[in-house]
């Protein structure tokens, strides 16, 4: 149900279907097959599901499969994707993989159309998420789209991870 109002659907900029009764009445004045094309519905959002694969968060990762299965049968976006966080040796080499295995530079989760959501799932205990190469990175990703963290820490232990105490809400108008 927390999934409906994505439902949610608007003309396709790119899809045409045929409108068949402007087809019919047009072909009818005309005397010849005149084709009516319309633009299509589609969904107005896509979304990129990013778990952070580190060790603290392995035993998610069946939850996380569950999770993308859920997005995906729902029907409430145009697409689906899924992503694995990377952070190398290093807290500056931070790469994206996503369902197949193949490695992203983190600037692939950009949109230029704001119609795509990004959601982390994360503990945020990690040492990457305390230095400020990822959170560069998620600041890109928020300027080009919505993005959230869906911590699964319980509230109470969020101030010892990189998240911290302080909690903000943010509405778009």
């Amino acid at each position: 149900r927390a999934l409906r109002p994505f439902r949610q659907s608007s003309p396709s900029r790119h899809h045409m279907v045929l409108d068949v009764e402007a087809t019919i009445r047009a072909t009818a004045a005309a005397r010849q097959t005149l084709p009516i094309l319309r633009p299509g519905k589609e969904r107005r959002f896509s979304v990129d599901l990013v778990f952070d694969i580190s060790p603290s968060m392995l035993v998610w990762g069946d939850a996380f499969a569950e999770l993308i299965s859920v997005f995906e049968h729902v029907g409430a976006f145009r697409d689906v994707k899924q992503w694995r966080l990377h952070a190398g040796g290093g807290t500056d080499d931070i790469w994206l993989a996503d369902g197949s295995g193949r490695r992203w530079r983190p600037s692939a989760l950009r949109a230029d159309d704001r119609r795509r959501i990004t959601l982390i799932v994360t503990d945020a205990v990690a040492e990457h998420w305390y230095a400020p190469p990822l959170w560069r990175h998620l600041t890109e990703w928020g300027m080009s789209g919505t993005v959230a963290l869906l911590d699964l820490l319980p509230l109470k232990l969020w101030n010892f991870s990189g998240v911290g105490p302080n909690r903000i809400r943010v509405r778009a108008t």
